[in-house]
């Protein structure tokens, strides 16, 4: 009588499902994720516990330490701010940051010129 041999088979681990899965996941992560657009401005701002989180904003005024402005990005003299924000629609909403180190009368003659120019919606950014 002759004896069986036991046939040997190979078993390969399929991790095909595996990499579809995680691709899968790694879409998700990345379409779910919110990215947040801060300003290439230096500006320290002021630490705040009820802050409402980022959102988006039409025009961006930043105000740093030593008084200079920022109207989206480009600067603008403080004494000709009405100039450089009269190109932009009233109706947007407007993100002031302004330094914690800036002084109080300079935010309120940006906040001034913001309501002469037409702006209803002016959010100032906190931490």
């Amino acid at each position: 009588m002759k004896a069986r041999r036991k046939s040997r088979k190979t078993r390969h681990l399929v991790i095909t499902p595996f990499i579809d899965i995680a691709f899968i996941l790694v879409l998700f992560f990345i379409v779910d994720s919110s990215f947040e657009l801060s300003p290439a401005l230096d500006v320290s701002l002021p630490q705040s516990e009820t802050a409402l989180g980022s959102e988006t904003f039409g025009l961006s005024v930043a105000l740093l330490a030593d008084g200079t402005v920022f109207v989206n990005g480009e600067e603008s003299p403080l004494v000709s701010l009405s100039e450089a924000i009269s190109a932009f629609d009233g109706n947007l909403p407007v993100e002031l940051l302004a330094d914690e180190n800036a002084r109080n009368g300079d935010v309120v003659k940006i906040f001034d010129e913001l309501k002469k120019a037409g702006f209803s919606e002016v959010y100032l950014r906190t931490r």
